[in-house]
């Protein structure tokens, strides 16, 4: 994921990107990003992965949204390069509260800057991350996350996903 492939993606769009790829389904927060994408129509919002159990009907309607459905695995570094900054738009639910995304290593190894609701599991990352609290909240962590210029800080987030695989985790 830290390199993308010679695939050219989303040459079409012209506003910065915020991304998603991963599974649409009970637990996005739709209501989060219909939040976002109103209140910040100068960026384009792209969510790859099925949206089986998510009633996007709302997004659908959003000329800065845009649902590409569900592409190849090896397909999604040459997305992850695109996009200006990443989100794990998830509702804290007893499901969520223990899940550990194993989206955001993805995310970081391409050094990305990523916001987050308030997931347990991503706490102990909030130097690597922004994490949200609220809309008002997850909203401001976005504009912060746009406006990031720290080249150290992308290259934490690209070592830390690196100390991360899974063989190193197997270790």
């Amino acid at each position: 994921f830290n390199q993308p492939k010679t695939i050219q993606v989303l040459s079409d769009l012209e506003k910065p990107i915020v991304g998603y790829f991963g599974a649409i389904a009970e637990w996005f927060d739709v209501e989060l990003v219909e939040y976002l994408a109103k209140n910040r129509q100068n960026l384009d919002f792209v969510f790859i992965g099925n949206t089986y159990g998510s009633d996007i009907r709302k997004l659908n309607t959003m000329d800065n949204v845009h649902f590409l459905g569900e592409k190849n695995y090896s397909e999604l570094p040459n997305y992850l390069h695109k996009f200006n900054a990443c989100l794990i738009p998830f509702k804290i639910t007893d499901l969520i509260k223990s899940t550990h995304p194993v989206k955001i290593y993805e995310y970081f190894s391409a050094g990305k800057p990523v916001i987050s609701t308030s997931i347990p599991e991503l706490t102990s990352m909030k130097k690597l991350c922004y994490i949200g609290t609220d809309q008002k909240d997850f909203l401001e962590k976005l504009d912060l996350a746009l406006e990031e210029n720290d080249p150290r800080l992308i290259q934490n987030r690209i070592d830390f996903a690196s100390s991360n695989d899974w063989t190193y985790r197997f270790n």
